[in-house]
């Protein structure tokens, strides 16, 4: 009785924290039933400005070519329901070399260091000149916004079969992107804090970009399972114990138990391999030990 006590105490003290601390958004948001009513809210706005021929606010501007027609929109918004995730959103090569090209060519950091790098000041094993290890290096970290002013990046952005699902899956049209990324996650044989404490995100968390979202990845090299590939629990974006709504992160076999060892999914493929995925499963990068592994990540929200 007293170690239930204790646990309880431990989980309001957390409540309180994050209500007052950080602010609703992040409590609120971690509850379905949130998430719905703030889809029905936005569709319900959008809906009343288009009958004041109000264009709804956003940042984005569909094009009129897609890189995936191949994908059936509404067959993908009911996966991502299903299984949280939804795979085949990938692109072609020259697009792809274009991305990769303009990651070699531009300035990099990461949260443990200040001063910019360049891929090619990288060594093998994430080494730079000065001797400094790296896990992580990130294109615009501070302006990540400013990928939208390369073409490469703007095209998948901007693509009308992503929006198609991504305003399918959100129940509204997405207002703006709460994060957008190109970063490089390299093999260097850090220990796991130590990759952990630079930002690789290697322990099963959920994220939560706003009162609604919905993510879509694209490995920019070959990626498996020994070089940083994407890992996530099918359905766990429901069915959250209270407990797990209030803890950022989760051991592996607490998921197993909770979701079926079976739901656990490897995500492998070539260069251009891509999917959307709400990030409100459980989900983690492998440590990349064999190569580098490159993501251009879009939070659409």
């Amino acid at each position: 009785m007293r170690e239930h006590s204790k646990k309880l105490s431990i989980l309001l003290n957390t409540i309180h924290r994050r209500v007052f601390r950080i602010g609703p958004m992040f409590v609120l948001a971690r509850f379905r039933s949130c998430r719905v009513s703030y889809s029905y809210l936005q569709r319900v706005r959008q809906s009343a400005d288009r009958r004041r021929h109000q264009t709804p606010q956003s940042m984005f501007q569909p094009l009129s070519e897609s890189f995936f027609e191949a994908i059936d929109a509404d067959r993908s918004v009911e996966e991502l329901r299903k299984d949280g995730i939804s795979l085949h959103f990938d692109l072609p090569p020259a697009l792809v070399n274009e991305i990769y090209n303009l990651a070699c060519s531009l300035p990099l950091q990461n949260s443990v260091r200040s001063r910019p790098f360049f891929k090619s000041e990288v060594t093998e094993g994430g080494r730079l000149p000065d001797g400094q290890l790296v896990s992580l290096g990130t294109a615009y970290k501070s302006r990540k916004l400013q990928l939208l002013n390369h073409e490469c990046v703007s095209r998948v952005v901007n693509d009308p079969v992503l929006l198609k699902v991504v305003s399918g899956y959100l129940g509204y049209w997405p207002k703006r992107l709460s994060d957008l990324e190109l970063y490089w996650s390299y093999a260097t044989g850090l220990s796991v804090e130590e990759q952990m404490r630079q930002g690789n995100a290697i322990d099963y968390h959920f994220d939560l970009h706003g009162y609604n979202f919905v993510m879509a990845a694209f490995y920019i090299t070959d990626t498996d399972r020994t070089s940083g590939a994407h890992v996530m629990f099918k359905n766990s974006h429901k069915k959250k114990t209270l407990p797990m709504l209030f803890s950022y992160s989760q051991p592996a076999d607490v998921l197993r138990r909770q979701y079926g060892s079976e739901n656990e999914t490897i995500i492998e493929g070539k260069a251009g391999t891509g999917f959307v995925m709400d990030n409100s499963t459980y989900h983690r990068a492998t440590t990349p030990e064999s190569a580098d592994r490159l993501l251009l990540r879009l939070v659409y929200t």
